[in-house]
């Protein structure tokens, strides 16, 4: 009788501890895809930086082309405003970057803290 209890105490603590695993695991899998997406955004972010980076060369280019021509008229301060523009556009985007980077490192971290916590 005294075996069978214990029998069926470690059947439940083993239930628990395949219970908390799972639980665990789901965890796990929620912090991967997580971090899946934050490098995904990352990615995204990177490549609109790249785009909008040619864009101001472009807008440089044309407006040294103008500046060379031209003394200051509407058409230059018009390119010299986008240029402004897309500057400013460029320093969000980096900000934006850097923060999805700070997510994105914490949440490695975080999944790694989970790991070695599991081992």
């Amino acid at each position: 009788r005294e075996r069978e209890n214990k029998i069926a105490a470690k059947e439940i603590q083993l239930q628990e501890e395949q219970e908390e695993h799972v639980r665990t695991q789901t965890g796990l899998d929620a912090h991967v895809e997580q971090v899946k997406s934050l490098r995904t955004d990352n990615a995204n972010l990177n490549d609109k930086i790249v785009l909008l980076e040619a864009q101001l060369d472009a807008a440089r280019s044309q407006a040294l082309h103008y500046e060379a021509k031209l003394t200051v008229t509407s058409d230059y301060e018009q390119i010299k405003n986008s240029l402004i523009s897309m500057e400013s556009e460029r320093k969000q985007l980096l900000e934006s970057m850097d923060k999805e980077r700070r997510l994105s490192k914490q949440s490695e971290r975080q999944l790694q803290d989970i790991i070695t916590s599991l081992r």
